[in-house]
Protein backbone atom coordinates (compact mmCIF):
# COMPACT_ATOMS: atom_id res chain seq x y z
CA UNK A 1 0.00 0.00 0.00
CA UNK A 2 1.35 3.34 -1.11
CA UNK A 3 2.91 5.53 2.11
CA UNK A 4 -0.50 8.23 2.91
CA UNK A 5 1.16 11.36 3.92
CA UNK A 6 -0.53 12.95 7.70
CA UNK A 7 -4.10 14.46 6.39
CA UNK A 8 -7.20 13.90 8.77
CA UNK A 9 -5.11 11.30 11.14
CA UNK A 10 -1.41 11.22 12.27
CA UNK A 11 0.01 8.52 10.50
CA UNK A 12 3.28 7.77 13.23
CA UNK A 13 4.25 4.53 13.79
CA UNK A 14 2.82 4.15 17.33
CA UNK A 15 -0.35 5.48 15.61
CA UNK A 16 -0.38 2.77 12.94
CA UNK A 17 0.49 0.17 15.47
CA UNK A 18 -2.42 0.62 17.57
CA UNK A 19 -5.04 0.69 14.29
CA UNK A 20 -3.16 -2.11 12.47
CA UNK A 21 -3.53 -4.29 15.72
CA UNK A 22 -6.75 -3.51 16.69
CA UNK A 23 -8.97 -2.59 14.01
CA UNK A 24 -12.31 -4.56 14.51
CA UNK A 25 -10.87 -7.11 17.65
CA UNK A 26 -11.56 -4.00 20.26
CA UNK A 27 -12.57 -0.72 21.05
CA UNK A 28 -9.87 2.34 20.62
CA UNK A 29 -9.66 5.97 20.81
CA UNK A 30 -7.57 8.03 18.36
CA UNK A 31 -6.62 11.73 17.37
CA UNK A 32 -8.40 13.20 14.17
CA UNK A 33 -8.79 17.25 12.40
CA UNK A 34 -11.84 16.71 11.14
CA UNK A 35 -13.21 18.86 13.84
CA UNK A 36 -11.40 21.97 11.95
CA UNK A 37 -13.24 21.12 8.70
CA UNK A 38 -14.97 23.19 7.09
CA UNK A 39 -17.67 20.99 5.56
CA UNK A 40 -18.45 19.98 9.40
CA UNK A 41 -19.13 23.27 10.60
CA UNK A 42 -22.23 23.86 11.99
CA UNK A 43 -23.23 26.45 9.72
CA UNK A 44 -21.66 24.07 6.96
CA UNK A 45 -24.22 21.05 8.25
CA UNK A 46 -26.96 23.52 8.67
CA UNK A 47 -26.54 24.08 4.99
CA UNK A 48 -26.25 20.52 4.20
CA UNK A 49 -29.51 19.65 6.34
CA UNK A 50 -31.10 21.91 3.89
CA UNK A 51 -30.52 20.58 0.90
CA UNK A 52 -31.31 16.84 2.24
CA UNK A 53 -34.80 18.43 3.92
CA UNK A 54 -36.03 19.31 0.61
CA UNK A 55 -36.12 15.65 -0.60
CA UNK A 56 -39.30 13.55 -0.82
CA UNK A 57 -37.60 10.27 0.70
CA UNK A 58 -36.68 10.65 4.37
CA UNK A 59 -32.69 10.69 4.72
CA UNK A 60 -32.46 10.26 8.61
CA UNK A 61 -34.33 11.59 11.32
CA UNK A 62 -35.23 14.76 12.81
CA UNK A 63 -36.70 15.36 16.46
CA UNK A 64 -37.22 18.66 18.62
CA UNK A 65 -38.78 17.91 21.55
CA UNK A 66 -41.90 16.34 20.56
CA UNK A 67 -43.26 19.42 18.29
CA UNK A 68 -41.64 17.94 15.15
CA UNK A 69 -43.04 14.22 15.74
CA UNK A 70 -45.81 13.50 12.73
CA UNK A 71 -43.86 15.91 10.43
CA UNK A 72 -43.22 14.38 7.11
CA UNK A 73 -39.72 14.44 5.79
CA UNK A 74 -39.38 17.10 2.97
CA UNK A 75 -42.66 19.20 3.68
CA UNK A 76 -42.75 22.81 4.06
CA UNK A 77 -43.52 22.69 7.49
CA UNK A 78 -40.38 20.06 8.47
CA UNK A 79 -38.16 21.98 6.29
CA UNK A 80 -39.11 25.35 8.53
CA UNK A 81 -38.74 23.45 12.06
CA UNK A 82 -34.99 22.33 10.97
CA UNK A 83 -34.18 25.66 9.82
CA UNK A 84 -35.19 27.08 13.12
CA UNK A 85 -33.65 24.63 15.05
CA UNK A 86 -30.33 25.16 13.64
CA UNK A 87 -31.08 29.22 13.86
CA UNK A 88 -31.30 28.68 17.84
CA UNK A 89 -28.93 25.22 17.51
CA UNK A 90 -27.95 25.64 21.47
CA UNK A 91 -31.26 26.03 22.93
CA UNK A 92 -33.50 24.20 20.35
CA UNK A 93 -32.94 20.30 21.81
CA UNK A 94 -32.54 19.26 18.46
CA UNK A 95 -32.23 15.72 17.50
CA UNK A 96 -31.22 15.13 14.17
CA UNK A 97 -29.40 12.00 12.09
CA UNK A 98 -28.42 13.14 8.21
CA UNK A 99 -27.65 9.25 6.73
CA UNK A 100 -25.55 8.86 3.84
CA UNK A 101 -24.29 11.88 3.54
CA UNK A 102 -21.87 10.81 1.09
CA UNK A 103 -24.98 11.21 -1.69
CA UNK A 104 -23.67 15.04 -1.86
CA UNK A 105 -20.18 15.08 -3.90
CA UNK A 106 -18.31 17.56 -1.32
CA UNK A 107 -18.69 14.72 1.41
CA UNK A 108 -17.80 12.02 -0.85
CA UNK A 109 -14.74 13.29 -1.33
CA UNK A 110 -14.48 13.40 2.74
CA UNK A 111 -15.15 9.70 3.15
CA UNK A 112 -13.15 8.74 0.26
CA UNK A 113 -9.98 10.55 1.79
CA UNK A 114 -10.84 9.15 5.12
CA UNK A 115 -11.24 5.35 4.24
CA UNK A 116 -7.78 5.90 2.18
CA UNK A 117 -6.01 6.65 5.08
CA UNK A 118 -7.71 4.17 7.19
CA UNK A 119 -6.98 1.93 5.00
CA UNK A 120 -3.10 2.42 5.25
CA UNK A 121 -3.29 2.69 9.56
CA UNK A 122 -5.35 -0.22 9.85
CA UNK A 123 -3.22 -2.07 6.98
CA UNK A 124 -6.23 -3.27 5.67
CA UNK A 125 -7.68 -2.18 2.17
CA UNK A 126 -10.86 -1.15 3.22
CA UNK A 127 -12.22 -1.50 -0.80
CA UNK A 128 -12.12 -4.67 -0.53
CA UNK A 129 -12.21 -6.41 2.50
CA UNK A 130 -15.34 -4.01 3.39
CA UNK A 131 -18.39 -2.58 1.52
CA UNK A 132 -20.96 0.01 1.63
CA UNK A 133 -18.75 2.98 3.47
CA UNK A 134 -21.43 5.25 4.87
CA UNK A 135 -20.60 8.72 6.72
CA UNK A 136 -23.79 10.14 8.99
CA UNK A 137 -23.94 12.67 10.99
CA UNK A 138 -25.62 13.03 14.59
CA UNK A 139 -26.65 16.27 16.16
CA UNK A 140 -27.75 15.81 19.64
CA UNK A 141 -29.41 17.84 22.62
CA UNK A 142 -27.63 18.21 25.72
CA UNK A 143 -27.78 14.85 27.68
CA UNK A 144 -29.76 12.81 25.21
CA UNK A 145 -29.46 9.19 26.16
CA UNK A 146 -28.48 6.95 22.97
CA UNK A 147 -29.68 3.48 24.18
CA UNK A 148 -28.02 -0.28 24.05
CA UNK A 149 -27.74 -1.25 20.77
CA UNK A 150 -25.53 -3.56 18.44
CA UNK A 151 -23.89 -2.05 15.05
CA UNK A 152 -23.13 -4.46 11.73
CA UNK A 153 -20.35 -2.17 10.85
CA UNK A 154 -17.15 -1.58 12.07
CA UNK A 155 -17.11 2.18 13.01
CA UNK A 156 -14.84 5.06 14.03
CA UNK A 157 -16.91 7.40 15.80
CA UNK A 158 -15.57 11.08 15.30
CA UNK A 159 -16.54 14.15 18.07
CA UNK A 160 -16.40 16.96 15.52
CA UNK A 161 -18.40 19.88 18.64
CA UNK A 162 -19.44 19.15 22.14
CA UNK A 163 -18.88 16.13 24.33
CA UNK A 164 -19.91 12.80 24.79
CA UNK A 165 -19.62 9.62 26.75
CA UNK A 166 -19.79 5.79 24.74
CA UNK A 167 -19.76 2.75 26.71
CA UNK A 168 -18.86 0.21 25.07
CA UNK A 169 -18.95 -3.99 26.24
CA UNK A 170 -17.26 -7.38 24.77
CA UNK A 171 -18.85 -8.22 21.51
CA UNK A 172 -17.15 -11.58 22.25
CA UNK A 173 -18.53 -11.70 25.40
CA UNK A 174 -21.11 -14.45 25.13
CA UNK A 175 -22.29 -14.36 28.97
CA UNK A 176 -22.91 -10.91 28.48
CA UNK A 177 -24.31 -10.97 24.74
CA UNK A 178 -25.19 -15.05 23.44
CA UNK A 179 -25.22 -15.81 19.86
CA UNK A 180 -29.00 -16.12 20.27
CA UNK A 181 -29.81 -12.95 21.61
CA UNK A 182 -27.60 -11.16 18.40
CA UNK A 183 -29.78 -13.11 16.12
CA UNK A 184 -33.08 -12.20 17.47
CA UNK A 185 -31.58 -8.61 17.51
CA UNK A 186 -31.26 -8.30 13.55
CA UNK A 187 -34.25 -9.71 13.08
CA UNK A 188 -36.68 -7.85 15.05
CA UNK A 189 -34.30 -4.96 16.91
CA UNK A 190 -34.37 -5.70 20.00
CA UNK A 191 -31.81 -6.19 22.66
CA UNK A 192 -31.74 -5.62 26.05
CA UNK A 193 -28.37 -4.84 28.63
CA UNK A 194 -29.04 -6.54 31.90
CA UNK A 195 -28.27 -4.50 35.06
CA UNK A 196 -25.87 -6.84 36.63
CA UNK A 197 -23.63 -6.57 33.29
CA UNK A 198 -23.85 -2.98 33.46
CA UNK A 199 -20.14 -3.14 35.13
CA UNK A 200 -18.42 -4.85 32.36
CA UNK A 201 -18.75 -1.77 29.38
CA UNK A 202 -15.71 0.87 29.33
CA UNK A 203 -16.65 4.05 29.22
CA UNK A 204 -14.70 6.20 26.80
CA UNK A 205 -15.23 10.15 26.41
CA UNK A 206 -14.94 12.51 23.11
CA UNK A 207 -14.26 15.91 22.77
CA UNK A 208 -13.86 17.91 19.64
CA UNK A 209 -10.98 15.82 17.94
CA UNK A 210 -10.89 12.40 19.27
CA UNK A 211 -12.75 9.22 17.96
CA UNK A 212 -13.17 6.03 19.15
CA UNK A 213 -13.85 2.85 17.09
CA UNK A 214 -15.85 -0.13 17.77
CA UNK A 215 -15.92 -3.12 16.15
CA UNK A 216 -18.43 -4.73 14.08
CA UNK A 217 -21.24 -6.27 17.10
CA UNK A 218 -19.94 -4.62 19.90
CA UNK A 219 -22.78 -3.27 22.12
CA UNK A 220 -22.56 0.31 22.78
CA UNK A 221 -24.73 3.20 24.59
CA UNK A 222 -24.20 6.99 24.45
CA UNK A 223 -25.04 9.50 26.54
CA UNK A 224 -23.88 13.16 25.57
CA UNK A 225 -22.63 16.31 27.71
CA UNK A 226 -24.28 19.36 28.79
CA UNK A 227 -24.09 20.84 25.56
CA UNK A 228 -25.11 20.29 21.34
CA UNK A 229 -22.98 17.53 20.30
CA UNK A 230 -21.81 16.66 16.70
CA UNK A 231 -20.42 13.64 15.88
CA UNK A 232 -19.51 12.18 12.16
CA UNK A 233 -19.73 8.44 11.84
CA UNK A 234 -17.99 6.71 9.27
CA UNK A 235 -19.03 2.61 8.85
CA UNK A 236 -17.76 0.13 6.86
CA UNK A 237 -19.34 -3.72 6.56
CA UNK A 238 -17.45 -6.72 6.39
CA UNK A 239 -17.61 -7.68 2.70
CA UNK A 240 -18.30 -10.92 4.06
CA UNK A 241 -21.02 -10.07 6.60
CA UNK A 242 -21.78 -12.02 9.84
CA UNK A 243 -25.13 -10.40 10.20
CA UNK A 244 -26.72 -12.74 6.86
CA UNK A 245 -24.60 -16.12 9.03
CA UNK A 246 -27.07 -14.55 12.03
CA UNK A 247 -30.54 -14.26 10.30
CA UNK A 248 -29.60 -17.68 9.05
CA UNK A 249 -29.28 -19.03 12.06
CA UNK A 250 -31.90 -17.41 13.44
CA UNK A 251 -34.25 -19.26 11.45
CA UNK A 252 -32.05 -22.99 11.74
CA UNK A 253 -32.54 -22.12 15.67
CA UNK A 254 -36.51 -21.80 15.17
CA UNK A 255 -36.88 -25.08 13.69
CA UNK A 256 -34.88 -27.21 16.66
CA UNK A 257 -31.34 -26.75 15.20
CA UNK A 258 -28.59 -25.55 17.35
CA UNK A 259 -26.34 -23.83 14.50
CA UNK A 260 -22.63 -23.21 13.97
CA UNK A 261 -21.65 -19.19 15.07
CA UNK A 262 -20.42 -17.02 12.11
CA UNK A 263 -16.31 -17.51 12.29
CA UNK A 264 -16.16 -21.18 13.04
CA UNK A 265 -16.51 -22.60 9.60
CA UNK A 266 -15.96 -20.67 6.81
CA UNK A 267 -17.44 -23.22 4.20
CA UNK A 268 -20.50 -23.04 6.35
CA UNK A 269 -20.83 -19.46 6.28
CA UNK A 270 -20.27 -19.03 2.75
CA UNK A 271 -23.25 -21.00 1.98
CA UNK A 272 -25.27 -19.22 4.92
CA UNK A 273 -24.99 -16.06 3.17
CA UNK A 274 -25.51 -17.60 -0.35
CA UNK A 275 -29.01 -18.47 1.33
CA UNK A 276 -29.92 -14.92 2.74
CA UNK A 277 -28.60 -13.40 -0.39
CA UNK A 278 -31.15 -15.93 -2.57
CA UNK A 279 -33.66 -14.97 0.29
CA UNK A 280 -33.76 -11.24 -0.14
CA UNK A 281 -33.47 -11.54 -3.84
CA UNK A 282 -36.80 -13.49 -3.69
CA UNK A 283 -38.70 -11.21 -1.52
CA UNK A 284 -37.36 -7.81 -4.46
CA UNK A 285 -38.82 -10.26 -6.86
CA UNK A 286 -42.16 -10.55 -4.79
CA UNK A 287 -42.10 -7.05 -4.26
CA UNK A 288 -41.92 -5.62 -7.55
CA UNK A 289 -43.59 -8.87 -9.11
Amino acid sequence: MNEVQSGYFSHDSSTKQLFSESFDLKPFLFRHQLHTHKLLSVPALGQLAKKMAREEKPRGFFRLSNESRGLEWGSPEFRKALDEAFGEIETSQMRLKLSSIQSESEYAEVLANCSYELSDLTSVDLSRAYRDPKATIFISSPNEITPYHVDEEANFLLQIYGTKIIHIFDGNDRELLEWRELEEYYRCGNIRLREDFQSRGVCFDLEPGIGIHNPVNFPHWVQNGPGVSVSLSLGYTRAKNPVDVLQVNHYLRKVGFAPTPPGKIKSLDGAKRAIARGARSIKKVLRHG
